[in-house]
């Protein structure tokens, strides 16, 4: 998988938990942070000093490691990408 598609794919999920639990705004805060990241993966002339104040492994972690495995994985290799993209660096996952 590419890192557009990481993000891709925690976004369908994300997208798909809100239509289950609407009014759960911490699906929309994902949503955002998730939409940025793509933002400056498909454009690099982006201002990237947001990557740095990405909050989606923690809430991975805190809201759904118990409870939603599937979804905290998909968050945490975003969160991966996001940090990964904001320092630079190569962006080595499975």
């Amino acid at each position: 998988m590419t890192s557009l598609e990481y993000i891709d794919r925690a976004l369908a999920l994300v997208a798909q938990r809100a239509l289950a639990l609407p009014g759960h705004d911490v699906f929309q805060h994902l949503a955002q942070q998730l939409q940025y990241v793509r933002a400056v993966l498909l454009d690099r002339g982006l201002d990237r000093s947001r990557l740095h104040q990405i909050t989606i492994g923690s809430v991975a972690v805190k809201e759904f490691d118990e409870t939603d495995p599937e979804l905290a994985r998909a968050l945490k290799d975003a969160h991966y990408v996001a940090v990964q993209t904001g320092r630079g660096l190569k962006i080595d996952l499975p």
